[in-house]
C-alpha cells in the first residue's frame, strides 16, 4: 500500500512538473491563442447570472432581482489559422427564479431557448458571416428580431476574440462591433467595444491557462413602434471581467463578468421611462 501511495504521489508531481515547464515556456515565448485544438469536441458549460433590474416610469418604480442557471453544449466545428471560426451551441436546461416583494418565484426567463440550436460562423474580427438555428424564436414585443439579437449577442459575448500573432503577458488587443438590429417598424443600433489584456499564464485546476482581463463598453440607440406609438431609446453600459482560457485544449475553462447598464426610453407623446441593470455572470467548463 505504501509503495502504491508513493507511485500516485510521484505521478502527481510529474504532472505538476510538466505543467510548470509548460508555464515557463508560455511566459517566455508566448503563444498563439486559438480554439483550433478543441475542434470536434463537445464541451458542456454551466453558466449563471444574478441580475438586479430597476424600472422607473412616472410615479411608478419596479425593482426585481433574478437569477438564471443554464447548462449548454458548445462545439467548435472549424477554426483556421486566419482567425475564422464556426461553432454550434445546443441550449440545455434552464433554472430561473425571480424575487419580487421579498418572495422567490420560479420564472420562465431564458427557457425559450431550451432545446434550441445556434450555429455561428465568424470572421477574424468576430463579425457574423452567417448563422442558422433558433427556429422557434421570433419578434418580441418591441418588434426586435430576437433570433438576430441572440446570434449577435453570442457572437460578441459567447466567444473570445484572439489576435493572429503570438501574445505574451502584457499584450492587449480590442474588437469593435457596430450592430444594427431589425424591428418590425424601426431599428436598434449598438456599438460594442471589447478590450482584452493578457495578465499572464497560470495553472488553474491543473490546466495551463491564459489569464485575460476584459473591459467592455456598450452604446445603444434606436427607435420603433409599440402599441401604435413611436418610441426612441438610448443607453450605455460597461462591463469588466476575467477569463481563464485553457491553452493546451483550446477552450474556455472559466470566466466571470460584472455589468452595469442604463437605458432611457421616450415616446412621441412625451412619456419617459428609465431602466438600469446590474448583472454578475459566470461560466465554467463542467465536462469535455
Amino acid at each position: 500500500m505504501r509503495r502504491f501511495i508513493i507511485i500516485i504521489v510521484a505521478s502527481g508531481v510529474f504532472i505538476s512538473g510538466g505543467k510548470k515547464d509548460l508555464l515557463n515556456e508560455l511566459k517566455g515565448k508566448g503563444v498563439v491563442l486559438s480554439y483550433a485544438s478543441s475542434v470536434g469536441n463537445k464541451i458542456i458549460y454551466k453558466s449563471s447570472s444574478d441580475n438586479l433590474m430597476e424600472f422607473y416610469e412616472k410615479d411608478m418604480s419596479l425593482s426585481t432581482r433574478s437569477s438564471v442557471t443554464r447548462v449548454d453544449t458548445f462545439m467548435v466545428e472549424s477554426a483556421d489559422e486566419k482567425g475564422n471560426i464556426k461553432f454550434t451551441v445546443n441550449f440545455g436546461p434552464v433554472k430561473s427564479t425571480v424575487i419580487e416583494g421579498g418572495e422567490i418565484k420560479s420564472s420562465e426567463s431564458g427557457k425559450e431557448l431550451e432545446g434550441e440550436k445556434l450555429t455561428l460562423q465568424l470572421d477574424a474580427e468576430g463579425k457574423v458571416v452567417d448563422w442558422s438555428g433558433l427556429t422557434t424564436v421570433g419578434f418580441n414585443e418591441a418588434g426586435i428580431d430576437e433570433g438576430e439579437m441572440i446570434a449577435n449577442t453570442y457572437a460578441i459575448f459567447g466567444i473570445i476574440h484572439f489576435p493572429l500573432d503570438t501574445v505574451k503577458p502584457g499584450a492587449n488587443w480590442s474588437r469593435t462591433f457596430p450592430i444594427k438590429l431589425s424591428t418590425k417598424k424601426g431599428t436598434v443600433e449598438q456599438l460594442i467595444e471589447k478590450n482584452y489584456y493578457l495578465k499572464g499564464f497560470e495553472i488553474k485546476d491543473n490546466r495551463a491557462c491564459a489569464r485575460i482581463e476584459t473591459n467592455i463598453k456598450v452604446e445603444v440607440s434606436g427607435e420603433g413602434i409599440v402599441e401604435n406609438e413611436k418610441y426612441y431609446t438610448k443607453g450605455e453600459g460597461k462591463g469588466k471581467g476575467e477569463i481563464f482560457f485553457d491553452v493546451e485544449n483550446g477552450c474556455l475553462y472559466k470566466s466571470s463578468t460584472n455589468w452595469l447598464l442604463d437605458f432611457e426610453i421616450k415616446t412621441e407623446s412625451g412619456e419617459r421611462a428609465t431602466y438600469s441593470q446590474e448583472t454578475k455572470e459566470s461560466w465554467i467548463l463542467t465536462e469535455k
